[in-house]
């Protein structure tokens, strides 16, 4: 889905949403959270108009959408690829191998973290805990169950097998 140009067009697709979502507060800039994450599900990513479309829906300035959006790790400011790995960096993956993970996709993707592939199949992150100690090092690719305990080999032969998954459905 393509970017919205302005916060009207968000304002329209998303309306109902947004206020379904608001209902339940008494106060409706609590809703918030919620909004940013309703703009995110619909698009991938909060873009500006997004943020603009919250602020506008519930009376708030648009700095406080944007800090909201920029403090939390949650919120994407821009699209990430089709396949987003996030590998667990704390303690326990770490100790397990978790570092081979991370310098794995360093080494095969070339892109800084939260930013996509050049082919806007892959992003790769770390993040502070996925809460599966005993799958470390473990990682997590969409929103799909946790995956562990991993080698530098076993991620490669996923990302080989997603990408070959993409080239047969006519993308690469």
């Amino acid at each position: 889905m393509s970017a919205p140009a302005v916060a009207g067009e968000v304002l329209e697709r998303l309306k109902h949403e947004f206020e379904r979502r608001s209902a339940p507060f008494d106060y409706k800039p609590s809703a918030l959270l919620s909004l940013l994450h309703a703009v995110q599900d619909a698009y991938g990513y909060v873009p500006p108009a997004g943020e603009a479309a919250v602020a506008e829906f519930l009376g708030v300035g648009a700095n406080r959408v944007h800090e909201a959006v920029t403090f939390y790790t949650l919120y994407r400011q821009h699209p990430y690829g089709k396949y987003h790995v996030q590998v667990c960096r704390t303690l326990a993956c770490d100790l397990c191998g978790g570092h081979d993970l991370v310098k794995a996709l360093m080494d095969r993707f070339k892109v800084a973290p939260r930013t996509a592939t050049a082919d806007g199949l892959f992003s790769w992150e770390t993040v502070e805990c996925l809460g599966c100690c005993e799958l470390a090092p473990a990682l997590q690719i969409n929103k799909e169950p946790f995956r562990g305990p991993l080698t530098a080999g076993d991620l490669g032969r996923i990302l080989d097998d997603l990408a070959a998954k993409e080239k047969g459905n006519g993308h690469g």
